[in-house]
């Protein structure tokens, strides 16, 4: 189950942008760090530019209605490596992000443990946060992060 949390942080940063042919498509490779109430992780994870381009849609979308639950996934044969859902608490724009982060092994741990946090954001920020994807997924921006309403 996932803990509502007060202080909380989301840090996207672009490692790559592979720009390919039109029919294999444009890649990103993202460094997600997420850290919580002393609880940190960090992956790597790769996103078609379609699919960053079709959930910068969703997130619009849900900006504007406050209805849906916009949610990016990621990750490779089964396992995910990412995965951020945002969702409104109410009709009041009281909004949370539900976050999930596969954490690479470190030292002799063979398996990734899971970080997963939800907290709660204010409409601007998912504006800001909106603003900064878009130029993180251009190119144009290097590192985004979203934190808790609180901080």
């Amino acid at each position: 189950m996932t803990e509502l949390v007060e202080l909380a942080e989301l840090r996207l940063s672009l490692v790559e942008f592979e720009r390919n042919p039109p029919e294999k498509g444009d890649y990103l490779h993202i460094h997600a760090a997420a850290c919580s109430r002393g609880y940190q992780g960090w992956c790597r994870f790769w996103v078609a530019s379609d699919e960053m381009q079709a959930f910068l849609g969703r997130l619009e979308a849900f900006d504007r209605t406050l209805s849906g639950t916009p949610s990016l996934r990621c990750g490779w044969d089964g396992d995910i490596s990412f995965e951020l859902t945002l969702l409104a608490y109410d009709r009041l724009g009281h909004l949370g992000v539900q976050l999930t982060v596969a954490v690479e092994p470190t030292g002799r741990a063979s398996t990734r443990q899971r970080l997963s946090v939800e907290f709660e954001i204010e409409p601007n920020q998912l504006q800001r946060f909106i603003a900064g994807l878009k130029r993180l997924a251009s190119g144009a921006a290097e590192e985004i992060v979203l934190r808790s309403s609180d901080q």
